[in-house]
């Protein structure tokens, strides 16, 4: 009946009221649990007991098994009777799932509005996937009146929560009235390795789509959409390589953007910090506080193509942290590169960091 989620029923469990679990069985949360580490066997034997004396969670999680058949035989309309009575008895989480059989008719006749009135139970408990759902049908109308205002906020919800789907959608959303605020949503995604949020990053620098072209940084979100499982990010990697191919050559079409292009400017930004493989070590070599000086300082050791920067607030206020581009696989390998590849001035005052380190004291200049 549904996809098997236990990160999901993670979360449905946390937004429970406290309320609705105040009188449950004691052996309800080990019930979850199981149902939660997939060891069906034992959520099999927990739940049921707890189902047959009419526990709230018991009901909740029985209804998920015989829903997805997670340990035993299937069975939709089991699971719908299930689930009603969970909902019933006050635990608001199973009101997702009975959303998404009346949605889809599974155990039940399709009915999209009761499906919406599940959906916004659960939605006003502060459920991000009941959130997402809500807002996805007003925005349609489907099974209630088309209210785009409404679906939005909704939306803002759940992707404000983390959710992914939300954020995407709130992403194109946007696309057309605030390209800013819909790169932003699609870059949060992208730090949840979203495929749809990174190839649609892919290709907005690509193309160039209010913003400007950035090759590498297209090419970087390309590669990752693809280890995401994204359908159409094989042929896109493919348009941006041949692309770099013939402006860059050989050594830089199909490498990413934190380890070639020697010639691009080196500006990055949170979400390249971030998709950076903390195990490795780089030189730290400088801290700007503007841009003058950081480009003198370039200019001046002829390091030119050869760092990556980005803003970060440190003690000293809004800095710019310049990087040499070459990474390390051990404290060691960065001690001798920096000895062997920099200006003897220029190693003296470097910094060996590892990535994690980096990223752990990242804060925004919100600008």
């Amino acid at each position: 009946m549904f996809a098997k989620k236990p990160l999901l029923l993670s979360v449905l469990l946390a937004a429970g009221s406290a309320s609705a679990l105040a009188d449950h069985d004691p052996q309800g949360p080990a019930c979850l649990d199981r149902l939660a580490h997939e060891d069906y066997a034992a959520a099999n034997t927990i739940c049921s007991r707890l189902a047959d004396a009419g526990d709230a969670q018991g009901l909740f999680a029985m209804g998920r098994i015989y829903g997805e058949s997670l340990g035993r035989k299937g069975d939709q309309v089991k699971s719908v009777e299930l689930l009603t009575k969970s909902v019933a008895a006050g635990y608001t989480p199973a009101a997702y799932y009975l959303g998404i059989a009346y949605e889809y008719g599974r155990g039940v006749e399709q009915n999209l509005p009761q499906a919406v009135g599940y959906y916004r139970q659960a939605a006003a408990e502060n459920m991000p996937e009941s959130q997402f759902k809500l807002g996805q049908m007003l925005l349609k109308g489907s099974g209630v009146k088309q209210d785009l205002n409404l679906g939005e906020r909704w939306l803002r919800l759940a992707a404000r929560a983390g959710h992914q789907d939300a954020q995407v959608t709130l992403a194109i959303l946007l696309a057309g009235k605030d390209h800013a605020a819909s790169l932003s949503w699609y870059q949060k995604a992208a730090l949840q390795e979203n495929p749809d949020a990174l190839y649609n990053l892919a290709a907005i620098y690509f193309n160039g789509e209010q913003v400007e072209a950035d090759l590498p940084r297209a090419l970087e979100y390309a590669q990752r959409s693809k280890v995401a499982g994204h359908d159409k990010a094989d042929v896109l990697h493919s348009a941006i390589s041949e692309r770099l191919l013939n402006l860059y050559g050989p050594t830089a079409a199909g490498k990413p953007a934190s380890s070639a292009f020697d010639n691009v400017a080196g500006l990055k930004n949170r979400d390249w910090l971030f998709s950076q493989p903390k195990e490795k070590f780089v030189l730290q070599l400088a801290q700007f506080k503007d841009e003058p000086s950081l480009n003198g300082f370039l200019r001046d050791n002829n390091l030119q193509g050869k760092v990556d920067y980005y803003r970060s607030v440190t003690v000293l206020g809004p800095v710019y942290v310049v990087l040499y581009r070459h990474q390390f696989g051990t404290y060691g390998e960065a001690k001798r590169g920096m000895q062997a590849q920099l200006p003897a001035e220029v190693a003296e005052g470097g910094w060996i960091r590892q990535l994690s380190a980096l990223q752990d004291v990242y804060k925004p200049t919100g600008s």
